[in-house]
Formats: C-alpha cells, structure tokens, sequence
C-alpha cells in the first residue's frame, strides 16, 4: 500500500497543512519555534506533521494521543484530517476524519474514490465509527500495532520487540506478514468444524429419534394387530346377539299379528258409532226448546230501554235551558218592579249615561218606561213557563214509553224462560246407551294399546335388521391403522438407511474439516509461516544491527527457547547478545538498547514492505538519530538512505542536521502559536 497525500487542519500545533508521502525517497522533516527563543526546533510540530497520519488512520497518535486533545488549542475547534491510500495500479482509497466540526462533528469517512482523489465512486463508511475503522483496516491491511511498530519508529513510540512475550510477537510478525488472514481462515475452519460436529449430531440424533419412532411403529403394528382380532371377535360376538334377538322379535310380532287387533277395532268403531246416533238421537231437543232458547238469546241482546233513552235526555237539557231563562227573567222583572216603586228615588242619581241629574218632569216619563219594561219582560217569562210546561209534557210521555217497553221485555223473558224449563223437562236420559258406550270405548283402548305394541316391535325389529345388516358389512377399522403403521415403519427404515449414509458422509467431512483445522491452526501452517519467516527477519535485524553496531550486537529471532532445564519448547522470542558486553538484552546500555529496538523494527518494516499481499513502502523514523555520536549517525542514515531506495519513501524527523545526508527538506515553521510546513 502506497500512502499519497496527507493533509492536515486545526491539529495540534499545526494550522493547516498538506504533504505527499509516495515515493519521496529519504525525505527530513525538521522543525523551527519562532516562539520560543529557549529552543530551536522543539514543540515546533515536526512529529505532529507525521502523528496526523496515525490518527486520521486510527483515530490515534502513535503516541496514544486521542479525542479532542488532538485540536489546535488556539483554534479549539474545527479539527480535520483527509489521507489517499493506494496498491500501484490498484484503487484510490481515502479517509476522512474530523473532530469538532460544525458541519461533520466527530465523524469518520471512509470513501473509494477516483484518480483525481476528490469524486467518490463508493461509499464504504459503516454505521458506526468502530465499524468502519474495522473496514479501514481491512482493506488497509495494516492494523494500529503493526503500524506503530513497523511504520512509525519514534522515540517515544519506538516498539521494545525484544522485551514482548511469545504471544505479542506472534501475533505482530503474523499480522505483519499478512498472514492474520490465516487466523480468520482458523477461526472459519473452526466454525466450519463445530458446524459439522452440530450437523453430525443432529443426523444422529434424529438417527436416534427415528430408531425410537421405528419401535415404537413395530410396537403399535403388534398393538394394532391384536387390536384387530379383539374387534372381529366383538363383532362376530355383537352379531350372534343381534340375530338371536330378530329371531325372538319375529316370533312376537307374528303373535300379535295373529290377534288381528285392526280388525277387531274397525268392528268396535261401527259398534260405537251406531251408539253415538242413537245417544244424539235421545239427547236432541225438541222444536219448540230450540225456538224458545233462540228467542231468549236474541231477547237477552236487547236493551229496553235504548229507544227512548235519547229522547229523555235531550227533553232533560232543553227544560234545564228554559227554566233558567224563566228563572232570569223573573228576576229581572223583579228587579225593574222596584225600580218602578222607587221611581223618584232613582230620578234624584244623575244620569247613567251622560251624568247630568234629572228633573222633575222626567219622573213620568221614566216610570211609563219603566211599567212597559216591566210587563214585557213578565210576559218573556210566561212565555218561557208555558214552552217548559209542554216539554215536561213531552218528557213524561218518552220516561212512560220506556217503562212500558221495560216491563214487556221482562215479560216476553220470563215467559221463554219457563218455557224452556218444561221442554228440558220432559227430554229423557240414555243410561243404558252410555253405559254400553263406555264399555266399547274400554275396549277401543286395548285394541289401540295392542296394534301400538305391534308398531313399535315391528319399528325395533326393522331397526334391528339394519343394525345386524350394518355389523354383518362392517369394515375391521384397525386394518386401515394397520396399512398406515406399515407403510410407516417402511418410510421410516428408508429414511434411516439414508441418515446412516448421510452420517457416514458427515463423518467424512468432519474429519476433512479438522484436517483443515489443523492445518490453518497456530501449530500448522501459521508456525511453518513463521518458521520461514524467522530466518527473513533474522537476515534483515542481522543486516541492520551489523551496520549500526559494527557485527559486536546480534539479535537472533527464534521459535524455539531452552527452558532452565535445558529443554526445548515453542516461544517466540528474540535473544540478544553483545560480544564485547552483555549476554542479554536486558545488560545493554541505553544506546545499545536503541540500536537493537531500531534494527528489529526497521527489519519488521521489512518484512512489511515485503509481503505477498498488501505491502506497505512507508517508514517513519521519528527522532531515531537521538543520542548517537557521528560514527552511529553516519551509519544510520546510510541504513536509512538505502531503505528509501528499496522501499520508496523513508521519512526522518531530527533536531539534528542532517543535510548532508538528506536531499529532500520540509521544515515545520512554529510562529504565532500556529504550526506551518514549508517545502
């Protein structure tokens, strides 16, 4: 993988920023603090320049700087960083990370994108930012310590390989090799091997679950079969009564039969038929009972005294009417004959009508008026009295009319009545006819109690027949359960057959499937892997330490340790010795230290350029040349410079000057509390 352009934003110290890093070569990253008169290139930002590639990439500094203390204290805000990444010839990858950003927050973007590095052709971010960092790496190749290791060598990041434990270095040679993906092979292996124990122990599972079924269909076969022979004895059983039954049930109805009851009965019916005739013919009335109870019937619907009733109430309401007329009029001529005897008083008032008082010449003329008033209104009344006298007249002719009507219809009843007593009287009662009646009637009974006998025994008889005819054509219903149970137990010892070949096949597969196990697991492939790339490492520690230390330090990778008792077992590990001073690692000087730790990390830089898949030609020295006289630093930097032909692009961040060593300057200008790189 080739990283190509790096452009940072609000990050650290830095303002903003942007470097190429394919193919430069041997490139110095050096650094000038225009703020600080105390130092000359210290807290520039030189390494902050080459730290933005890790956290844009991991969302880490090699330094283990995250989250928000990676933004520009002076801007506090608005921090970004973008990065391409490519295989030669291959796709353009690039990724995005902010922190801070008005517009994007904290987010990360992982994109596809074209030549010109700008117009997205796929978008593989993820859902999460955990999710796409996995993505990242993926298809980077290159996880964080494999980064930080083999990539980044920095003072303070710089990797102690020959202090790691077995397992560490296993798994950073594995995924600096490549070959982790031979740990997910192991993993898929694994879970291809637990799949087919799980499908192997369902097959004989379900093996197991059809044997038990297949008993059980062979036990039921027996159960069924007895079950069968216990029905056609019941029913041979059922039948045998059945007939022995009809055959007395025949017998009955043949003797009731015998009887010939319906005979007998229509004989009995004439019998009382002519009874009947001759009871109606001595119980019917005469002519004259018959008229004479018609009569009364109709009579009893009249009311007497419904004519004239009207009549009299109306003649009742008109003398109501006219006596009180009489008897107004009466008062009034009262009332105007005082008024007539007291004609002077009266003419002393005033006026009733006009108020004025009256005077004496009017007394005449007011009493020859009242006179004339007085006679008319006693005559109105005398009137009245003789028109009341001819309607009281009226009235008690219409109350005499009703009387008269009342009394004839109580007449005419009583005597329809009597006559109706002496016509019942003389009718006479046929005891002897009734008697004999009963006595037919008694035996209408029995003949009827007999001929329902004979019914209902020929109704059983019939019903009998059909249940005999029913059981005689029955069909046995366990043979149907017997046909199925075998056709069961067939399926089911074909269905095993074929489960025992599937096990046999299964069995078979799960023996390829540890096989493959084995052979991807750390024991297998993954250590021949390691064995062969022990002896690759161990060329390139021994190149790198020959030319840093002069041959006096070796630093051997091995797969196998001696324990304390002298016997060998599987460790990865790395043994150092000084020939001219300690017999370990841990007996080295500082200096001596660093020259081994550069080695092995420039050799696994190496074997990371190197691989078979995903090579990575990038390494980052950051301040590496610290604490090392001339003579080291000389043979340091023609280490370096030869990288840089091998691998592509050798980037070397130093205080120091290097110039004469190094064509290709980029200088970290601090000024202003804000960082800057000039080319």
């Amino acid at each position: 993988m080739k990283f190509g352009k790096l452009f940072l934003q609000n990050f650290m110290t830095l303002g903003e920023a942007e470097i190429s890093l394919a193919d430069r070569g041997l490139l110095l990253v050096q650094g000038e603090n225009r703020d600080d008169s105390s130092t000359d290139s210290n807290g520039a930002g030189k390494s902050s320049l080459l730290e933005g590639l890790s956290w844009v990439v991991y969302g880490t500094t090699a330094k283990g700087v995250t989250g928000d203390d990676v933004i520009n204290n002076r801007a506090k805000k608005e921090c970004f960083g973008s990065v391409h990444f490519s295989e030669p010839g291959g796709e353009i990858y690039r990724v995005r990370r902010y922190r801070k950003s008005k517009e994007h927050k904290n987010a990360l973007y992982f994109e596809q994108v074209q030549a010109d590095g700008v117009t997205v052709i796929l978008d593989l971010t993820r859902g999460t930012e955990r999710e796409t960092q996995a993505e990242i790496e993926r298809v980077l190749g290159c996880p964080y310590e494999v980064f930080k290791s083999a990539v980044y060598s920095g003072q303070e990041a710089m990797p102690d390989l020959p202090s790691m434990t077995d397992k560490q270095l296993k798994l950073l040679v594995e995924e600096a090799a490549g070959i982790t993906r031979l740990e997910e092979a192991y993993k898929r292996a694994s879970g291809c091997v637990q799949d087919r124990k799980e499908a192997l122990s369902a097959l004989q599972v379900r093996q197991s679950k059809l044997g038990i079924e297949l008993d059980g269909c062979k036990q039921l076969e027996g159960e069924l079969e007895e079950q069968s022979k216990l029905w056609l004895d019941n029913s041979a059983a059922t039948i045998k009564r059945l007939e022995e039954r009809e055959k007395e049930l025949s017998g009955e109805v043949d003797a009731l039969k015998a009887k010939d009851a319906h005979g007998s009965l229509a004989k009995l019916n004439g019998e009382i038929e002519r009874v009947n005739k001759a009871i109606e013919d001595a119980s019917r009335p005469g002519a004259a009972l018959v008229k004479a109870e018609t009569e009364l019937a109709e009579l009893r619907k009249i009311n007497p005294s419904a004519a004239d009733q009207p009549e009299i109430d109306r003649l009742n309401r008109q003398i109501a009417i006219k006596q009180a007329d009489m008897d107004r009029k009466v008062s009034e001529a009262k009332s105007l004959k005082s008024r007539y005897d007291n004609a002077e008083a009266e003419l002393a008032k005033p006026c009733t009508e006009c108020g004025k008082p009256h005077t004496p010449e009017e007394l005449e003329t007011l009493k020859s008026h009242l006179l004339e008033k007085t006679k008319a209104t006693a005559g109105e009344a005398t009137t009245i009295k003789n028109e009341l006298a001819v309607l009281t007249t009226d009235l008690n002719a219409a109350k005499q009319r009703q009387a008269d009507a009342i009394a004839a219809h109580e007449s005419k009843r009583a005597a329809l009545e009597a006559t109706i007593a002496a016509e019942k009287a003389a009718v006479v009662k046929p005891t002897e006819l009734l008697e004999r009646l009963g006595k037919l009637n008694a035996g209408v009974t029995t003949l009827r109690t007999l001929i329902n006998d004979l019914a209902n025994k020929e109704a059983e008889l019939k019903r009998l027949q059909a249940e005999l005819d029913r059981e005689r054509h029955a069909a046995n219903p366990v043979v149907p359960r017997m046909a199925a149970a075998e056709e069961r137990r067939g399926e089911l010892e074909e269905t095993i057959a074929i489960v025992i070949a599937e096990i046999e096949k299964a069995t078979v597969e799960l023996e390829v499937a540890e096989e493959v196990k084995r052979v991807y697991s750390p024991a297998g492939v993954r250590a021949h892997i390691l064995d062969t790339v022990t002896p690759y490492l161990n060329d390139r520690t021994s190149h790198y330490l020959g030319g840093l230390s002069d041959g006096n330090i070796t630093a051997q990778w091995s797969t196998l340790s001696t324990t304390s008792k002298g016997e060998l077992r599987e460790k990865f590990t790395i043994h150092v010795t000084n020939e001219k001073g300690a017999a370990n690692f841990a007996g080295l000087s500082g200096g001596e230290k660093r020259k081994v730790r550069l080695a092995c990390a420039m050799a696994l830089q190496d074997l990371v350029a190197s691989r078979a898949t995903k090579p990575v030609d990038l390494f980052i020295a950051d301040e590496v040349d610290h604490a090392l006289d001339t003579s080291g630093l000389e043979r340091l930097m023609v280490l370096l410079e030869e990288k840089a032909r091998e691998r592509g692009s050798v980037i070397v961040i130093s205080h120091n000057d290097l110039n004469a060593w190094v064509d290709q300057h980029v200088t970290v200008v601090k000024e202003g509390g804000i960082s800057r790189v000039e080319v």
